[in-house]
């Protein structure tokens, strides 16, 4: 995409990956794993949030965050932290 803003691309983006992980799933007849880097980077508030609810429907999910944005999420799923070489489960 040559004529887009920052944000309009990793929408984009995103929204490729969802679809590769529908394809995937369906597929295979059972969800697949979604692996997201540096997720919401470059995605406004509005957009991270309405991705983050897709979390809840799709199984297992790995991603990696530069900053720590999912207070609802810690009561539902394990959440970890990795600092420095070290994983620790947040609490």
């Amino acid at each position: 995409i040559k004529f887009a803003s920052q944000g309009k691309k990793y929408s984009w983006a995103s929204a490729l990956r969802l679809a590769e992980w529908e394809l995937l799933s369906e597929s295979f007849a059972r969800p697949a794993i979604f692996c997201i880097d540096d997720f919401g980077l470059g995605l406004d508030q509005k957009r991270q949030t309405l991705l983050q609810g897709k979390f809840f429907q799709m199984g297992q999910v790995f991603l990696t965050a530069p900053h720590f944005s999912f207070p609802f999420c810690k009561e539902l799923i394990p959440l970890f932290s990795v600092e420095e070489g070290s994983a620790s489960r947040v609490l």
